[in-house]
């Protein structure tokens, strides 16, 4: 009996040093994890002040240097090019949102042709060209006015 009560008081020892061992661990992750936060705490705040700096540049930078007039209007220019058939009409009147370019199953854009579009509350405008397809005319370049 001696024996037994000594093997439960050896059990019981050994439990409890394993929950103290336990508790050690967890209160060691605790404050390691509690590290961590403080570490990611101060590296976003460097963060959100490097971000408030930068903004603030632009903005000196902006009224310092206003933007020159010539960026007030644009026109941009976009090629379409590709094999006879592919869709080129299609996707100018796609992107356009009005049939304006003739589709057919045959050929029938017979020369460069623009199509003009407005850009909304600005002075831009945005001028598409449809270029003849590859086989739609022999190999000749096209004049430097559609390239």
């Amino acid at each position: 009996m001696a024996a037994a009560q000594a093997e439960e008081r050896r059990f019981q020892a050994e439990q409890q040093r394993i929950k103290a061992q336990a508790e050690e661990d967890r209160r060691k992750r605790d404050t390691e994890h509690k590290k961590n936060q403080e570490e990611l705490a101060k590296i976003e705040r460097a963060r959100a002040e490097n971000m408030r700096r930068a903004e603030e540049q632009q903005r000196q930078i902006a009224t310092e240097w206003p933007k020159p007039s010539y960026l007030n209007t644009c026109n941009i220019n976009i090629g379409v090019t590709g094999l006879t058939g592919v869709g080129k009409s299609s996707v100018i009147n796609r992107y356009l949102g009005k049939k304006l370019a003739r589709t057919d199953v045959t050929e029938c854009t017979m020369e460069p042709t623009p199509f003009m579009m407005a850009v909304r509350e600005s002075n831009w405008s945005l001028s598409t060209f449809l270029v003849l397809g590859l086989l739609d005319s022999p190999v000749t370049p096209i004049s430097n006015r559609w390239v």
